[in-house]
């Protein structure tokens, strides 16, 4: 009796033993947690983020990220979003692009105007307005707006100008409104004739061929 209990427990042990094996290899595979970097949180205006939507973000050299949106700037530290005292006139100001220069310079895109803005040594903020619109930035870090019949471009302490428009002997090219930047420098436009021009400090260049049949 004795030995036949032992092997019916040996089997039982051997089945049971079967079993486990069988269950781990067909269990489902959980997905791991998500690690602690990602962020799982929402910010409004009840955190300081002014009303309407996003509409630019840039994150400075610093890890600060500036924060546009239609209804005024504001700079998030990763708990606070603030306005320094010297930015206050842009606490309402609708901000449509953020970025920086080849030499770090911070541009802004604003409703009617075009502001640059640099952290002194001080701690303290310094920002400069000009009156301009279509601000766009080339593959050479230089950026370039319009202002009166000018384009005007800047990197750092560089400048440069040339005519808003085409010189023409005929009726005056008429140009559509957008600027884009272009990666050898300067900026390009269409004219309504479908033909691209592009604009540099030596003055504009037509491109060969129409854009559009």
């Amino acid at each position: 009796m004795s030995a036949w209990f032992s092997v019916l427990a040996l089997l039982a042990l051997f089945l049971t033993r079967s079993t486990q094996a069988q269950v781990e290899k067909t269990a489902p595979v959980l997905p791991a947690p998500i690690s602690e970097p990602y962020l799982n949180e929402s910010w409004g205006e009840r955190d300081g983020l002014p009303g309407g939507p996003v509409q630019a973000l840039w994150e400075s050299n610093d890890g600060l990220l500036w924060v546009g949106s239609q209804y005024g700037l504001r700079i998030f530290d990763g708990k606070t979003f603030r306005i320094p005292e010297e930015l206050a006139d842009l606490k309402d100001e609708s901000i449509e692009d953020i970025f920086t220069d080849g030499s770090g310079l911070l541009w802004m895109q604003g409703r009617k105007a075009i502001f640059s803005i640099q952290l002194r040594s001080d701690g303290v903020y310094e920002k400069s307005r000009f009156e301009g619109s279509n601000l766009a930035k080339d593959g050479l870090g230089w950026v370039w707006f319009k202002t009166g019949s000018e384009i005007r471009g800047r990197r750092g302490t560089m400048e440069a100008s040339f005519p808003s428009e085409p010189a023409s002997k005929s009726k005056s090219v008429g140009l559509k409104w957008d600027l884009w930047g272009g990666r050898e420098g300067g900026v390009y436009r269409a004219d309504d004739e479908g033909n691209l021009w592009r604009g540099t400090p030596q003055g504009w260049t037509q491109i060969p061929g129409p854009l559009a049949s």
